[in-house]
């Protein structure tokens, strides 16, 4: 395993480089080497626990989402079951009020009817009474 050098060894670097390939081309040289602390460095082993705690991690967050969406789905199914509910009472009610309209339009045509025969028999009454007048006279 490599391990970054420690700031002295680096400078230590720096001094050999520049010796042999000259200052600005050395800096330019030691600017790409990264400067990470051992301690920043992460082995499998971390990697592996990481991952490891993602996997418990995501599953306990699936597992909370699945009881959440079965819990949306029984109330939607109880919407559902509502609404059906709902209208079907609409239906009826429209049912009785489309024959409470229907009887009382037939009721009103039956008096209108009434009306229209009593009126045409009072017309030929008015008519008749005269006529029966002068030919009796």
């Amino acid at each position: 395993m490599i391990l970054s050098a420690t700031e002295s060894e680096r400078l230590a670097l720096h001094k050999q480089l520049a010796e042999k390939i000259g200052p600005k081309p050395a800096g330019t040289l030691m600017n790409q080497l990264p400067r990470v602390d051992s301690n920043e460095l992460a082995t499998k082993t971390d990697l592996r626990q990481l991952g490891d705690r993602l996997r418990v991690e995501i599953q306990t967050e699936m597992t909370s989402l699945r009881g959440e969406m079965t819990e949306l789905k029984g109330e939607m199914t109880e919407l559902r079951s509502e609404m059906r509910d709902g209208f079907a009472a609409m239906e009826v009610r429209l049912a009785e009020q489309s024959r409470e309209l229907s009887d009382k339009l037939s009721s009103q045509s039956r008096t209108t009817t009434l009306v229209v025969v009593a009126m045409a028999l009072s017309v030929w009454v008015a008519m008749l009474v005269p006529l029966l007048i002068n030919n009796s006279a």
